[in-house]
Parts: structure tokens; C-alpha cells; sequence
């Protein structure tokens, strides 16, 4: 999985849910707290399915970017040449530049 710092941006909200510290009341806001003053805090985002669908795409771009790379830096041949099993090593090379090549593939695919 990606490392939470690693994901993309949240969208930008379309909707608050905000709270009254006084009295405990909530409401909804377009405009965040800055439109119901100081005694207003936002309690909760809110996203439409669209954007939220958005997001998840870039989460999953993002993680088989990741995946990816995991398999570039195993099809590096920085393996022993003089090694009587230096064909397996380029092999075994070949084969994670093939892995990259078709995780990043699925992206094309719906």
C-alpha cells in the first residue's frame, strides 16, 4: 500500500458540515466556517461521488506507479556479470522490466 504521504491532495470540499461550539448545533456550509463567524468550526468535509471517484483513480494511479517502481529498481542488473548464473540474473531482470511494463498497462485498461 502507498504511504499515506505519498497519496494525492484531497479534492477541494464542495460542502462542510459545521459545528457551533456554543450550542452544539450543525449545519451545512458551502462558504466553511469563515461564513458563520468565530463560534462555527468545521466538523467534516464533504465530497460529491464524482469527486470522489477522482480521487480513487489518483490513489490507484499512484499505487501502481509505486508497484512499478518496486519492479524497475529489480530489473536493474547490478548482479555479479562473471557469475556462472549470470543468465538467470538477466533473466530474472528481464522479467521485472516485463512486470513494470504491464502494471503500468493497466493503466490503458478500464
Amino acid at each position: 500500500m502507498t504511504h499515506p504521504q505519498s497519496l494525492p491532495e484531497l479534492p477541494t470540499a464542495t460542502l462542510h458540515e459545521v459545528e457551533n461550539a456554543n450550542t452544539g448545533e450543525r449545519s451545512l456550509s458551502r462558504t466553511s466556517t469563515a461564513y458563520y463567524g468565530s463560534n462555527w468550526r468545521e466538523v467534516l468535509p464533504l465530497f460529491t461521488a464524482e469527486q470522489m471517484r477522482a480521487y480513487g483513480q489518483a490513489c490507484a494511479e499512484a499505487e501502481r506507479e509505486a508497484c512499478a517502481r518496486v519492479c524497475d529498481e529489480k530489473a536493474r542488473r547490478n548482479f555479479p556479470w562473471g557469475s556462472e548464473h549470470s543468465h538467470i540474473y538477466h533473466a530474472q531482470a528481464d522479467w521485472a522490466k516485463q512486470c513494470a511494463t504491464a502494471i503500468r498497462a493497466r493503466k490503458e485498461q478500464k
